[in-house]
Formats: C-alpha cells, sequence, structure tokens
C-alpha cells in the first residue's frame, strides 16, 4: 500500500502542481498565498518523508523535467526567514501552472495569520534533508530560530 501512496504522489500533485521554479502556482494565486504556500509544501514534504522508504527516498526526488521539492523548499525558506521581504518580490503567476516570476502582480499577505503562527515550518527541515549542502545550514537556521 505504501508503494501505491508513493507512486501516486510522484505521478499526480507534483506533476500537475510544482511549477519548473519549485512554486506551487494554484497556492500562489490564492487570496492568502503565503500561508497557503507554507501550508502546502509543509504537507507535501512531510508526505514526501513519510511515505520515503530505505531504497525510495522521495524528498530529493525529481520529475523527468528536473521539477522538484527541494528547488519549492528553497524558494518559501526566504518567507519564512524574513516575511516582509519575501512578500516584495514575489508575483502571482500568469496561469494556473506558471513559475511565480511570470507576473508582474503581488501576492497578498495572510497578516493575521502571519503573525499568529506559532509553528516552525516543518518543509525547513525536511528540505535539510534533501537539498544541497549550502542550503541546509542556512534552512536549519532558520528552522532554529
Amino acid at each position: 500500500m505504501l508503494a501505491e501512496y508513493r507512486q501516486r504522489l510522484t505521478a499526480v500533485p507534483l506533476p500537475s502542481e510544482l511549477a519548473t521554479d519549485g512554486s506551487f502556482p494554484q497556492e500562489l494565486a490564492r487570496p492568502q498565498a503565503d500561508g497557503d504556500s507554507l501550508f502546502y509544501l509543509d504537507v507535501i514534504t512531510g508526505l514526501a518523508a513519510a511515505l520515503s522508504s530505505k531504497d525510495d527516498n522521495l524528498l530529493p526526488f525529481a520529475l523527468a523535467d528536473g521539477r522538484s521539492l527541494v528547488p519549492g523548499v528553497a524558494g518559501l525558506a526566504p518567507c519564512v526567514a524574513d516575511h516582509a521581504a519575501w512578500l516584495n518580490h514575489v508575483r502571482k503567476p500568469a496561469t494556473a501552472t506558471a513559475a511565480q516570476a511570470d507576473s508582474p502582480d503581488p501576492i497578498k499577505s495572510a497578516v493575521m495569520e502571519w503573525n499568529d503562527w506559532p509553528v516552525r515550518r516543518p518543509l525547513l527541515i525536511f528540505g535539510a534533508l534533501a537539498g544541497p549542502p549550502a542550503g541546509r545550514a542556512t534552512w536549519l537556521a532558520t528552522w532554529e530560530n
């Protein structure tokens, strides 16, 4: 059964929802794009970690065209580290499958919720397990803060 779920994770949400830059355009298009993007990547990286096996690590998994979760963590880690700075450069996707940089429209913050989030983002830990050595230390330091 776990093998079926591993296959489904790599065949359904990743190919249909993950942009080339690692963002999730459907989440960035929502009214609370920052919160929804963080929540979605927390869940997807958590699923990848939970469904991974000794022989099939899904955290560094990449689709045939190179899309993977690691660039998603790299894209959202700055949101956790400095939310205001991240909002200044992130844009809504032009289409549901486009990378976030394809539009001049900024996203709006989920301000009310942002200030009330007491959680350390799991995506930072999961990304550190799979990401390049240069990102690992930064993501772990962000998680610790």
